[in-house]
């Protein structure tokens, strides 16, 4: 084997390392967002909305109209959105949102079921993980 199709093989294995790392992040941090959200009628734990490139303002009005729903849009989202990493571009921009418009309030400490917020807390954890 040349040197050259060695870097190359070890680029390669490099890129696919640092997207298993990227998958593992997202799905643990998006779990743990969605896990935190509180819950009163649970559309706003079944409002988030995983995407790829921008952000998606999908706002499901009918989400958690059911109790016991416990935020199965959202997770049936970050599902399919991990999948599909492997799939992107090193570097693409993933989003995790939420199109409700009290969302944000909740987020900055608005409720007194998450007073520290959902998202904050969730992406710090994940981010001092792999320091």
């Amino acid at each position: 084997m040349s040197f050259a199709s060695q870097v190359k093989k070890g680029a390669d294995q490099y890129i696919v390392d640092a997207m298993k790392v990227v998958s593992n992040v997202y799905f643990q941090a998006s779990y743990k967002v969605v896990g935190r959200t509180p819950v009163d009628t649970g559309r706003l734990e079944n409002n988030w909305n995983a995407s790829f490139g921008s952000a998606s303002p999908v706002s499901r009005e009918s989400a958690g109209s059911e109790r016991g729903s416990s935020g199965k849009d959202s997770f049936e989202s970050i599902d399919r959105v991990t999948k599909l990493i492997n799939e992107t571009k090193l570097g693409e921009s993933i989003f995790l949102t939420n199109g409700l418009s009290y969302a944000q309030d909740i987020e900055m400490g608005k409720s007194g079921q998450a007073p520290a917020g959902m998202m904050r807390t969730s992406v710090k954890e994940a981010g001092g993980t792999y320091k």
